[in-house]
């Protein structure tokens, strides 16, 4: 197991041999690569020396008895081995986590020698609140895994013979992934590294550096300068900071617009949805009037609230329980007031005939088993095709990977294609409103400079869709129809034939722009009009994708008014052959997924319809099937993605009052050892 060692700027070597010398179970000290910098003495003269590329730190690999499970341990043993590199790394640190050592003492009196525990202050493990944090605290803060070691020593390697300038920063790294997209360096000698590229200003020379930062253990962060020279893709979008909020207004407009869609709102939702808006952030009628402890002023104050949160439940009721939430959030934001003139919200919601090319799949409806749902509009009609993106997202020969827990499902994607007749020809339209709108007012010369950059700055599927001229027979063209503006194919072959092929032709391109970092404005103008990214599971609040199947038919009644059990019954048992089915074809993130909607179905309504007076019998025994699919989860070997994702969704379930107040589903009981 290694682990950063902090020493004075220096004494980088002195530390080395005195941990190889005096500290027991110290297998190797790792020094980073030497190079040659300078410093101004005290007369002012500049002085030229070697020094390592991160000066005051080094790494020693320190023996730890079950530090072979220490890596990717399982959810039973994880505690466990963890409590034990603790106490194997006790013996020989004090509580700052300064190293202690073996020294013989001898007694003047007796002459008799001793051996007692020094503690050396020449170097201690990486804290950053040593005063304050515990031993553990300290150990697993400065912890690092031998396979991210192996990395960062060819990193270190690679820094020296590309003269990349290398140094130590005072920000937390898992404080700048919240603020900064997510990169991966694709070419160049970084390439498969992942971190934030940030622009830093240098202080000695006043000059803006485009730095790349990554984490080396849980509490350093590192940076290393000239990475402009090699290209970048980005992986996971931030999460919090001004463009997040931006883009998450967006998600929850077109969350909203979607679902007046689906409840007979096909051609006036974004009208629909600022009325709502307008009727739920609404002034009262009266104002109160004076304070005091006057009783009739109270009895009017308490009618007043009362009104008003009717109104409020009124203009709900109107909307989904799925999409209640993000109208909750575009309410708040609109309600501010800098947000609420009528100008705004008309900014924000345009009358739009169709949605973007893309959005976010949440939720499993009874449409998804064909592939596809067919919405009439007036003048038109829309495909919206559930779409697995993740060959795009992933592609293979570059070996990306997801720097956070991820499923399949965070690749499902909703692609909006509309088919309508322009002259006597018919065609199909992948929408891309203001990026087409964009592209549009661009003059002959301003194209051929455009298609210039996308060459040189390497977006070859964007640039290939603009310049292709047909596919597979029919022509396409990036052009407006009928008011809706975006990549169109003239109808030669089966209508949703052609649907899919407009799809498989323009996705990819669409998702290379928002994996790019260079066209900062298109990707702007993609992420509002045509690509709407998903947020990943391991980010949502929560992590149990909502069913609305299993919530309808859990809310069913008999003919006595009294849950359906036979209909719960057979929901269950169909699904556990589906998790079962998924299982044995190895997509374990689908079985996941099953699980944890089933659990969450039975949790909630075991409470709120009172399933617990009923006496499970041999039709009804739907907290056997969650063990029973439980159990075969913990017999499989799951990837660590789909682990992290169980345990979150576990500890969701455990925070729910089917669990707090009647323990069901009663296999979360077994699951102490998966927090």
């Amino acid at each position: 197991m290694w682990f950063v060692v902090q020493t004075p700027i220096g004494k980088e070597k002195e530390a080395k041999d005195f941990l190889l010398e005096h500290v027991k179970g110290v297998k190797e000290v790792y020094i980073t690569p030497s190079r040659k910098t300078h410093y101004d003495n005290q007369y002012g003269r500049r002085v030229e020396t070697v020094a390592p590329l991160m000066s005051g730190y080094i790494f020693a690999n320190i023996k730890c008895t079950g530090e072979g499970h220490a890596e990717s341990p399982s959810p039973k043993n994880a505690k466990g081995e963890q409590s034990l590199i603790i106490r194997q790394m006790e013996k020989c640190l004090d509580k700052g986590g300064y190293f202690r050592y073996q020294v013989k003492v001898r007694d003047l009196a007796t002459g008799e020698y001793s051996t007692c525990l020094h503690t050396s202050l020449l170097c201690h493990l990486l804290s950053s609140d040593p005063a304050h944090d515990t031993l553990g605290q300290i150990i697993r803060q400065a912890k690092v895994s031998d396979a991210t070691m192996e990395a960062f020593r060819v990193f270190q390697e690679q820094s020296v013979s590309t003269s990349a300038l290398l140094r130590v920063e005072t920000e937390r790294y898992a404080d700048m992934v919240k603020e900064h997209d997510v990169v991966q360096i694709i070419r160049g000698p970084f390439a498969g590294k992942q971190g934030v590229i940030k622009r830093c200003e240098d202080k000695s020379t006043k000059n803006k550096d485009r730095r790349f930062f990554i984490a080396l253990g849980n509490d350093l962060t590192i940076s290393i300068s000239g990475i402009h020279q090699n290209d970048v893709m980005i992986v996971h979008e931030a999460i919090t900071g001004k463009s997040s909020e931006q883009v998450s207004l967006w998600r929850d407009i077109d969350t909203v617009i979607g679902d007046l869609q689906f409840h007979g709102h096909a051609d006036g939702a974004p009208k629909t949805l600022r009325r709502l808006i307008r009727d739920y952030n609404r002034e009262p009628s009266t104002k109160r009037v004076g304070h005091g402890n006057d009783s009739r002023r109270l009895k009017q104050a308490r009618l007043e609230d009362h009104a008003e949160r009717l109104s409020k439940q009124e203009v709900l009721s109107r909307i989904c329980p799925s999409a209640r939430d993000p109208f909750r959030a575009l309410c708040e934001y609109f309600q501010k007031e800098a947000n609420s003139s009528e100008s705004v919200l008309a900014e924000y919601i345009p009358d739009a005939p169709v949605r973007p090319f893309l959005t976010p799949a949440w939720r499993q409806t009874e449409t998804d088993e064909k592939g596809y749902t067919l919405l009439e509009h007036k003048n038109f009609k829309e495909y919206i095709v559930r779409k697995d993106l993740s060959s795009y997202f992933l592609p293979s020969g570059i070996g990306i990977m997801h720097p956070s827990p991820f499923i399949q499902e965070d690749f499902q994607y909703f692609a909006h294609v509309v088919v309508v007749k322009d002259r006597r020809k018919v065609k199909v339209i992948a929408p891309c409103g203001g990026f087409y709108e964009q592209y549009a007012i661009l003059s002959p010369l301003e194209i051929v400079a455009l298609n210039e950059t996308l060459e040189k700055r390497q977006y070859p599927k964007f640039l290939r869709l603009l310049q292709e001229t047909r596919v597979e027979g029919s022509p396409l063209r990036f052009e407006k129809v009928k008011g809706i503006g975006g990549f169109s194919l003239e109808i030669v072959d089966d209508e949703y034939a052609m649907v899919q092929r407009l799809i498989e032709t323009v996705a990819p391109a669409m998702v290379e722009i928002w994996q790019g970092t260079r066209l900062q404005q298109w990707r702007q103008l993609l992420q509002r009009y045509v690509l709407l990214h998903k947020v990943p599971i391991a980010d949502q609040p929560s992590v149990i994708i909502p069913n609305d199947t299993i919530d309808r038919i859990f809310q069913e009644k008999d003919e006595d008014g009294y849950p359906d059990l036979r209909k719960i019954t057979s929901l269950l048992s169909g699904i556990e052959a589906q998790f079962r089915d998924r299982l044995q074809k190895d997509h374990a993130d689908e079985a996941v997924t099953l699980f944890l909607q089933a659990c969450q179905g039975l949790s909630a309504h075991y409470v709120r319809d009172e399933h617990y007076n009923f006496i499970p019998s041999e039709g009804y025994l739907p907290d056997r099937i969650c063990s029973k699919m439980f159990a075969a989860l913990q017999a499989q070997p799951l990837p660590d993605s789909v682990q992290n994702y169980l345990r979150r969704g576990i500890e969701e379930l455990q925070a729910s009052n089917g669990w707090k107040y009647f323990h069901l589903p009663s296999c979360l009981r077994d699951t102490v050892a998966l927090r």
